[in-house]
């Protein structure tokens, strides 16, 4: 029997599209990932998981990770960020650390050492199982603001931490209006990354000033929409670069970066190489 009292920090969910990369991250707390529709790969240090509806994860905070969406889409994703005891309220810190980004120690919510040598774990449940009508019992909860969402994470959890066989027989802290509209405009982002857009565009998804919603999406992401913008755009664009099958020019276009200039000059600051590099290195 594991000892712990989840303690939920933040909850979203959200459909995606085809062809959807989450750039690679690390985070400050554990995450549990749901997949009710569709299929997406998830690499964990590395190592890649084809997921598809029923799918659960547990991925502790430290663990570099990446999703992303192949040509059909229609991803539907539930994701729980938790700490696995209640902690005294802490300053205001990010979800994650992105490549090139520090991961701060004392920032990382721990994870019990019973529980650590099972992370990160990877389950996939029959759709009708008796742990996953729990757990929408919980999306329920968490939707609707009930601290029934939290109570009901504990079983959840023990049943996915328990051995195969066992397992088959407070109100989020940022869960505010403006943290969901920075998850808004984050999915947004994420969906129409190739297209030209800014400020004017988020603000009209979401109603906050362009200066309100760049403090609330720092918080909630990390960075400015712009900066996460640009890191989805060049982690892309050296996913196509790698595989060598277009030209340079050409997957800056195609990334929302016409300007090649601009683009080689950005995606050297980002990898310290030049786009041409990491075709001539695949060759």
């Amino acid at each position: 029997m594991f000892l712990f009292a989840p303690h939920v920090c933040f909850f979203w969910e959200g459909e995606w599209g085809p062809h959807v990369v989450e750039p690679s991250r690390q985070l400050y707390e554990t995450e549990l990932v749901y997949l009710s529709h569709g299929c997406f790969d998830l690499e964990i240090e590395g190592l890649c998981h084809s997921l598809r509806p029923g799918a659960v994860a547990l991925i502790p905070p430290g663990f570099w990770h990446e999703s992303r969406t192949g040509r059909r889409g229609g991803v539907m994703r539930h994701c729980i960020h938790f700490e696995w005891a209640p902690h005294p309220p802490r300053p205001a810190r990010p979800m994650q650390a992105f490549v090139g980004e520090p991961l701060h120690p004392a920032w990382v919510s721990p994870v019990p050492e019973a529980i650590s040598s099972r992370l990160p774990l990877i389950v996939q449940m029959p759709l009708d199982s008796a742990v996953l009508r729990v757990l929408n019992q919980v999306l329920t909860g968490l939707r609707q603001g009930s601290p029934m969402g939290s109570y009901l994470l504990w079983p959840v959890l023990a049943a996915l931490l328990a051995p195969c066989d066992a397992r088959q027989s407070e109100q989020a802290s940022y869960r505010t209006a403006a943290a969901l509209a920075a998850i808004k405009v984050r999915d947004y982002i994420d969906r129409h990354y190739r297209e030209p857009h800014g400020y004017e565009v988020y603000t009209d998804l979401t109603g906050l000033s362009p200066a309100r919603l760049c403090r609330v999406f720092r918080t909630v992401v990390g960075r400015t929409p712009t900066a996460y913008l640009n890191d989805l755009r060049l982690s892309q664009a050296h996913r196509f670069l790698q595989e060598g099958t277009v030209s340079v020019k050409e997957v800056a276009r195609y990334v929302g970066i016409p300007d090649a200039n601009y683009f080689t000059r950005i995606f050297h600051r980002r990898f310290g190489l030049t786009p041409s590099a990491v075709v001539t290195k695949k060759r």
